[in-house]
């Protein structure tokens, strides 16, 4: 478990508003064999703005959040994103990050598939 992590997830929700994560761990494609590819992502948490961006989706927006969890994702029909769809999970506590690219067709099919393990940087200025 993630110390820092741990630290902020026991105030409330909105004590941390904004983070930054350097994330490590695993990408799949469409047709990649397991284990994937290894890959490092950055990204940023807004929840003022109710907002993730980065981890190699530009910006998605915030479904639900709690101390423990970020939710956040996209829908074809609210957020086109080159006609993919974006849903992801972000572990407050533990840093385990899920983000999963579908196709918007029918078929929903994973276009890419990310399992990250993510801890909160420090921002310029604080």
């Amino acid at each position: 478990m993630s110390v820092a992590f741990a630290e902020a997830a026991e105030g409330p929700i909105l004590e941390d508003k904004r983070f930054s994560l350097a994330c490590t761990g695993l990408l799949m494609t469409a047709g990649q064999k397991p284990p994937g590819s290894r890959i490092i992502a950055d990204g940023m948490v807004d929840l003022r703005r109710m907002r993730v961006l980065g981890l190699g989706i530009g910006s998605a927006t915030v479904v639900s959040a709690t101390a423990a969890e970020v939710r956040f994702g996209s829908s074809a029909v609210r957020e086109t994103v080159g006609a993919h769809t974006i849903e992801g999970t972000i572990d407050r506590i533990s840093g385990e990050t899920r983000v999963v690219v579908r196709s918007a067709g029918a078929s929903g099919a994973v276009v890419i598939a990310m399992d990250l393990d993510c801890q909160p940087t420090p921002q310029a200025g604080h």
